[in-house]
């Protein structure tokens, strides 16, 4: 086993720690927790957009990026609903600010920001809501998180080990040319198996948790090449360097951003 490996697994398993603990403790917890992980993930991004668009003031996404963790945490604790106003001043705080450089690559600095509230603060929200269990009343909403997080992570790590082993497809070599369709497709098989297998151990329906687990598959692949194309446009190879063996937070999250929202609506409106 190379170095790299190995601080890619002792990164990997402390991560798995950490995430298990504030799941766990939930509340104030959770949220504080998925609040570091948005500040870090948008300090990579802002790096990575300025190395595509010079003049781009990515900090701008810092407040209305706390402020949608904490109206979804207030969501949670109280069931008073304010994201939809924070997402309003966030994008009047992107429109107007941009204003002063003029008009020269305005669409682009506004495109690139509000594409980057939505990419990380938002969709990383709905992990809150998952553990909080909003609007989802038939589960327990301490298993429910670990459906989306599961299936992310086997799929990630079993694509990975199965792809390096018998990968010999391309599955998009202009993107990301180490990935394999032996790799994805091995991968998805496994992450659907365990979700069905802790459908069985909690006893959820089966058959909507295989459409989730089949969709979460889907996107979570994708989300990872949406990611790697984000870094191609900037010409970057990692996110960041933050994570010894993984690069940096982006490149963690990458799929677990797609999934954690598609789960939650999924959740919401057929269980």
């Amino acid at each position: 086993m190379n170095s790299l490996l190995q601080k890619r697994i002792l990164t990997g398993l402390i991560l798995f720690g950490l995430v298990a603990f504030l799941i766990w403790q939930g509340g104030l917890w959770i949220a504080g927790g998925i609040l570091v992980i948005v500040l870090l993930a948008l300090w990579e991004y802002g790096a990575l957009m300025k190395k595509l668009l010079e003049g781009v003031d990515t900090w701008i996404l810092f407040p209305p990026g706390i402020g949608i963790i904490g109206a979804v945490t207030w969501r949670v604790e109280t069931g008073e609903d304010y994201l939809p106003v924070v997402l309003f001043l966030g994008l009047l705080l992107i429109l107007i600010f941009n204003i002063k450089r003029g008009p020269a690559g305005y669409f682009l600095r506004v495109a690139l920001l509000v594409f980057g509230l939505f990419y990380i603060p938002f969709t990383l929200s709905h992990a809150l809501l998952l553990r909080g269990g909003v609007a989802i009343s038939s589960f327990n909403p301490w298993h429910l998180i670990w459906a989306p997080l599961l299936v992310t992570w086997v799929t990630d790590i079993a694509a990975f080990f199965i792809g390096s082993t018998w990968g010999k497809t391309p599955l998009s070599p202009a993107i990301s040319p180490k990935k394999s369709v032996e790799g994805a497709l091995g991968g998805g098989i496994l992450g659907i198996g365990v979700l069905l297998i802790l459908a069985l151990i909690l006893q959820w329906p089966l058959l909507p948790f295989l459409v989730l687990g089949i969709l979460m598959v889907i996107t979570g692949q994708l989300g990872d090449l949406v990611e790697s194309c984000i870094k191609r446009n900037a010409g970057a190879k990692d996110s960041g360097n933050i994570l010894p063996g993984h690069g940096g937070f982006l490149d963690r999250i990458d799929s677990v951003i797609i999934n954690l929202p598609l789960a939650y609506y999924f959740m919401v409106f057929f269980l």
